[in-house]
């Protein structure tokens, strides 16, 4: 009987720990952006995140979550949720600000996202391979080892952080068995604790 409940543990120890995620929050500057600028003076580069250094890796599930808000107007006290936009690259190349694609090297992932022309210029702005992040669950594609991320807007030289919270939270989610395995890995050990509940006691 001991034997068995050992068992029992063990697994129900696997499935609980199937559950449990890695998270990593990562501060992002609302100037900051991988889409074409133009005469968009104080708008700054995207910084690559290098999957690997949080323990990531193509095919791993992760939960990516917007944080904070950000005002989008200098001196507006109007603040915004400025959603994030995401991209995966192969590389954390990211080519000059007039450059339509400047992630020389993206992956196309998750749901596609049309972001508008540039403030100045009307410049076309869209690339195929971005995403929207608000509180998102996505597989890191195949040749992933990089990831940028900006806010979405046309215009980035007036975007401020006010109270210092924008920013996103990376979860590692482990997948948690489907409810057909779990309810067969319960009868099966609701059959081996009968079975051993049925076997003679050996004699002293």
């Amino acid at each position: 009987m001991i034997k068995i409940y050992t068992i029992s543990i063990f697994i129900i120890s696997l499935l609980l720990a199937s559950m449990t995620a890695m998270a990593t929050t990562i501060s992002i500057d609302p100037k900051s952006t991988f889409l074409r600028t133009n005469n968009d003076p104080a708008a700054v580069n995207s910084i690559s995140i290098e999957l690997a250094s949080l323990g990531l890796g193509a095919g791993d599930y992760v939960r990516l979550e917007q944080l904070g808000d950000l005002s989008q107007r200098t001196g507006d006290p109007d603040i915004v949720t400025g959603h994030l936009l995401g991209v995966f690259s192969n590389t954390n190349i990211l080519l000059g600000s007039s450059t339509l694609n400047r992630v020389q090297d993206a992956i196309d992932a998750g749901n596609d996202v049309s972001t508008g022309p540039t403030f100045f210029g009307n410049l076309p702005n869209d690339i195929a391979e971005d995403f929207l992040i608000t509180d998102t669950l996505i597989q890191i594609p195949a040749g992933a080892a990089y990831f940028f991320v900006a806010s979405s807007d046309s215009y980035y030289s007036d975007n401020s952080d006010l109270d210092g919270d924008y920013g996103m939270r990376i979860t590692q989610v482990i997948p948690v068995p489907l409810p057909d395995t779990i309810w067969l890995i319960s009868l099966g050990l609701l059959v081996l604790i009968r079975f051993d509940k049925r076997k003679p006691e050996t004699e002293s």
